[in-house]
């Protein structure tokens, strides 16, 4: 996986995000959580742009392998309403990883 590609990856799931958080009244706890969610999306991939990451590290290729898993579960549950808790759980595991990526930013 390019870093360019990492870019796209997360701003097609900030867009998702964006999308879902639509389905919610301001101010309920699901969409405060999304909210939130986005908003650190946002900030990771702000910091993807502006860097440099060293792709051939080991902990890039694993942390490059569970991103694009947990995108695919994602998108298993992102289009159905119903599924918001599924949802909510499989972004909070994306975050995680965004965020394991970002620590290998020298």
């Amino acid at each position: 996986m390019k870093q360019s590609d990492l870019i796209r990856i997360l701003g097609d799931i900030i867009t998702e995000v964006d999308v879902l958080r639509s389905e919610f009244t301001r101010g309920t706890e699901t969409r405060n959580q999304l909210d939130d969610i986005r908003d650190d999306l946002d900030g990771f991939q702000k910091r993807l742009v502006r860097i440099l990451i060293d792709l051939n590290t080991p902990e890039f290729s694993e942390a490059a392998n569970s991103l694009t898993a947990i995108n695919k579960e994602l998108k298993q549950t992102i289009d159905d309403v119903g599924k918001v808790a599924d949802t909510l759980n499989t972004l909070v595991k994306l975050v995680g990883v965004i965020q394991r990526i970002v620590e290998l930013i020298p």
